[in-house]
C-alpha cells in the first residue's frame, strides 16, 4: 500500500461515519505503517552500530 492510498484511507474514514470495519481498516492499516516504520528503524539502529565498531 502506497502513501495515496493510505491517505485516501484515512480521507475517507474521516469523511465517513465512522462504521466499525473502517475502523477496523483504519487500524489495520496504522499498525502496517508502524510496523514498516518501526522495522525501518531498527535497521538504521544496526547499520549505525555496525558503523561503530
Amino acid at each position: 500500500m502506497n502513501r495515496e492510498d493510505r491517505q485516501q484511507n484515512l480521507s475517507r474514514l474521516v469523511n465517513s461515519c465512522c462504521c466499525a470495519e473502517e475502523l477496523d481498516q483504519f487500524a489495520t492499516d496504522f499498525n502496517n505503517i508502524y510496523k514498516v516504520v518501526r522495522d525501518h528503524w531498527q535497521r538504521v539502529e544496526d547499520i549505525e552500530k555496525r558503523k561503530g565498531e
